[in-house]
């Protein structure tokens, strides 16, 4: 699944013309021809000589290079100045070509905001299993185990004196496991976890996590130690979409109740374009689908959501006009280091104008 290395990269580049290409390569919905026919209507739209260093290249990449096991590709490429990137995603992408002076990055950033990436703990009495999953795919995963915990009674023990000694042995194997877990999310750099197993080895467990790793938990879920990757992958995903959903609406709340008694928020694209600009944003939200034309400075790079004749910011009068708008907010947004939030349902937000923000000062 794509970076947050990947996208500073790629907003980082400049060409005079780079190709992106969006393709869903989902071969249990559609078949392999169907999928390069909707490629080449795509490459079709932008059929341009200068391109055609480009095209070829595309085309060479699906028809040699590609192993059709990922559901979606993303690439970009300017063959004049040997610039190529390409990306196989394990989740569908939106088909789409476009040619610009810059990666068009606004569908990579909904997807890395929308499958980012988190911890899983599996955790009994005596093994704990760690996993880090990012976009349905597992990135890193490890393995402790503990001393084993007899299931017979030791002769001549008491059935009191027998159990202190299995409990006192799950809880040192309980601890170790948070020992172990503390530097495996750390490695991973896994900012939220979900941790399963039993309700009684849950309770214990958390609490001999740190505290900072203790506010991470997105959820818990009942669970066996020997449980299926693919169980573990589907009912987690469950737990961050709820999870993402609920924080979505909250910083929703936020930012609008910030903005309508002109505090720290701002709604609609003319005001979250100004903030950008002026460097005050510390989280932007946006309607997925959310598109406007605009108008781009061409001495500061400012956009603006109106035609207006001169630039509000350096005074500049060749203001040009773009198709995309939003598109340029969420570029913006990732070159300087703004928290894109991509919601994908919120009335409110999209009474708001679709886009606001929550600023820095």
């Amino acid at each position: 699944m794509i970076k947050k290395q990947d996208l500073r990269e790629l907003v980082s580049y400049t060409g005079d013309k780079v190709v992106s290409l969006y393709l869903n390569t989902d071969l249990s919905r559609e078949s392999k021809e169907k999928c390069k026919l909707v490629l080449r209507e795509h490459l079709g739209k932008i059929d341009d000589e200068a391109l055609s260093q480009d095209l070829n290249r595309i085309e060479r990449f699906f028809g040699f290079e590609y192993d059709w096991q990922g559901r979606g590709v993303v690439l970009f490429s300017c063959q004049a100045q040997g610039f190529w990137r390409a990306y196989s995603l394990p989740v569908p992408v939106p088909d789409g070509a476009f040619v610009a002076d810059r990666p068009h990055v606004k569908p990579l950033v909904y997807l890395a905001d929308k499958f980012g990436s988190y911890g899983v703990v599996i955790v009994d009495r005596e093994c704990v299993r760690m996993f880090h999953i990012r976009g349905g795919r597992v990135l890193g995963e490890s393995e402790a185990i503990g001393e084993e915990i007899k299931r017979h009674k030791q002769g001549g023990w008491s059935q009191s004196r027998y159990q202190r000694w299995v409990d006192g042995q799950a809880a040192q194997n309980l601890k170790r496991a948070a020992e172990e877990v503390v530097q495996f999310l750390k490695s991973e750099d896994c900012q939220r976890v979900i941790i399963g197993g039993t309700e009684a080895n849950l309770a214990q467990f958390q609490d001999m996590l740190p505290k900072h790793l203790q506010e991470r938990i997105a959820g818990t879920f009942s669970v066996g130690r020997m449980t299926g990757i693919d169980d573990i992958l589907e009912r987690s995903w469950e737990i961050m979409q709820r999870v993402e959903r609920e924080e979505e609406g909250k910083l929703v709340e936020e930012m609008i109740t910030a903005a309508r008694k002109g505090g720290l928020g701002a709604t609609g694209l003319a005001d979250t374009l100004y903030r950008l600009h002026e460097g005050r944003v510390r989280i932007m939200l946006v309607m997925e689908g959310l598109s406007a034309p605009g108008h781009v400075c061409s001495s500061c790079g400012y956009v603006s959501a109106e035609d207006v004749p001169k630039c509000l910011f350096c005074g500049g009068e060749d203001m040009r006009p773009v198709e995309d708008a939003v598109e340029y907010a969420v570029y913006t947004a990732v070159k300087t280091g703004v928290k894109v939030e991509a919601v994908e349902e919120s009335q409110p937000l999209e009474e708001a104008g679709g886009i606001g923000a929550i600023l820095r000062y």
